[in-house]
């Protein structure tokens, strides 16, 4: 109840400021599994992300790690949202992001947008995130090796200009809206030097997913939730 009483007032809110566009009208949120909405990611914030997705002991699989979060407009109006995205370290593999749809896939550092500039520099194609809707970045690290790599996010709101590129209306950046910086950690041997004290729950897996109490005689996930919140995954054989 308090949820729906919060997000009613920061739309009464937008509501009452007509047209104008800030940047609390968007925010980064944690999303589950199931991309429900879990959290409110603080504007700034730092967060380490290690679970690991897919088997990194098979050449033919393409394991990662996702960021797990989303964008949301809190406003009563749509929003065009511009991503933009710095990545500040990819020790190995390459960084991919499907925020509307289409993916981009990068293997290098840099400062980069979604959508990229047109070779004209305008910005074209920005979709349009409907009021109270929740859309999931789709960052994630495909690794090659253990390693840590470091991607920074802001969601920027865009205002059409008025003129087209190629037919397409052309937008430019309003607001510079929320921040938030993912640590893409794949260490496999950390796992094992958490302590259980660290540790709130520890569970294992098979390979289909299923939970088992008795990880014996076979390669297992060995999924661990520490007190902080972290959730950290790894591959055993008993």
């Amino acid at each position: 109840m308090k949820k729906i009483y919060t997000l009613t007032v920061m739309m009464l809110l937008c509501f009452t400021r007509l047209m104008a566009q800030s940047a609390e009208d968007i925010q980064f949120v944690y999303l589950d599994e199931n991309g429900e909405e879990t959290g409110v990611v603080a504007d700034g914030a730092v967060i380490t992300v290690t679970t690991v997705h897919g088997d990194p002991t098979d050449e033919f699989d393409e394991p990662y790690i996702s960021s797990g979060i989303g964008v949301k407009n809190v406003c009563a109006n749509g929003r065009r949202v511009q991503l933009a995205y710095d990545i500040k370290a990819l020790p190995s593999g390459q960084h991919s992001i499907c925020f509307f749809g289409s993916c981009l896939m990068d293997s290098k550092t840099g400062a980069t947008t979604y959508p990229r500039l047109s070779s004209k520099g305008s910005i074209i194609n920005v979709n349009a995130l409907k009021a109270g809707s929740v859309t999931s970045l789709k960052a994630e690290w495909f690794f090659q090796e253990q390693g840590t790599a470091t991607v920074t996010y802001t969601a920027n709101i865009c205002t059409a200009t008025g003129q087209q590129e190629d037919m397409n209306p052309t937008y430019k950046v309003a607001v510079t809206g929320p921040t938030v910086t993912v640590n893409y950690v794949y260490d496999p041997s950390g796992i094992e030097g958490i302590s259980a004290e660290d540790a709130s729950s520890v569970s294992y897996y098979t390979l289909a997913g299923t939970r088992t109490e008795s990880p014996v005689g076979g390669i297992f996930l060995k999924r661990v939730v520490l007190r902080d919140g972290r959730v950290l995954t790894t591959k055993v054989i008993k």
